[in-house]
């Protein structure tokens, strides 16, 4: 296994996406990488969901809380101190709605960067002063700084995600991320009831604060199986 990096796998897990778990349950058994480990994280209310997936992946049930922003970074935590205190090389960090190409791991590994994800889209509707009606569009949870304003964040262009070529970004969401332990030595996952975002953006401003660089790779495009999804996540604007 030299040459295959140890991984673990998981991420939150709630009977909330009970909806695409049998979709998540497929794409979990055919990942193709040759050495790594899953253990998911479940945060549901009560214990029928953690009874439903227990005996198909190691799972742990963690306390629950009605913040979803608590829920979230309390999960991926367990995660991460199963990463530094068993050796782990890398977590990958996987969304229980997000479905990646089985062969996602070998080429993010094979970019050897401390933090790397793939690409996943989400709808989001805002409304246009022009047209005065609701318009919504899919964009990759990838950012960039905006040309015309480095203060701002803006979605990765279409064309760039349609070039497959490996880009570094600002931010990116949390779905499916490639994080190596270096990283998780300095950075723990957070949150901030009183800002918008959840913890996904807490842990790209850390990254960007203790010296690492985001990576995404354009050529793994994973489906994001958004419908019947009860949460909102909001605007999609990440103000990094």
């Amino acid at each position: 296994m030299n040459n295959y990096p140890k991984i673990l796998v998981g991420g939150p897990v709630s009977d909330h996406h009970d909806y695409c778990f049998d979709s998540f349950v497929k794409s979990l058994k055919s990942l193709s990488y040759q050495n790594f480990d899953i253990l998911l994280v479940d945060n549901s209310k009560d214990n029928n969901f953690f009874n439903k997936i227990k005996d198909l992946f190691p799972t742990i049930k963690i306390p629950y809380n009605e913040e979803v922003k608590i829920r979230l970074p309390m999960s991926r935590n367990v995660l991460r101190d199963k990463v530094l205190n068993e050796n782990y090389d890398y977590l990958f960090c996987l969304d229980q709605d997000v479905i990646p190409p089985n062969d996602i791991l070998e080429k993010l590994v094979s970019h050897a960067k401390k933090i790397i994800t793939g690409v996943y889209f989400s709808t989001f509707s805002r409304f246009d002063p022009n047209s005065m009606k609701i318009v919504s569009r899919d964009i990759p949870i990838l950012w960039v700084k905006s040309l015309r304003d480095s203060s701002k964040t803006v979605p990765v262009r279409q064309d760039v995600i349609d070039s497959g070529k490996l880009i570094k970004i600002t931010a990116c969401g949390t779905g499916c991320i490639l994080i190596h332990r270096d990283v998780l030595k300095d950075i723990s996952f957070r949150y901030d009831l009183e800002h918008h975002s959840v913890d996904d953006t807490f842990f790209c401003l850390d990254a960007k604060d203790n010296g690492f660089d985001i990576f995404a790779d354009c050529s793994v495009i994973c489906k994001h199986l958004v419908s019947g999804r009860p949460i909102d996540w909001g605007d999609g604007d990440m103000k990094i």
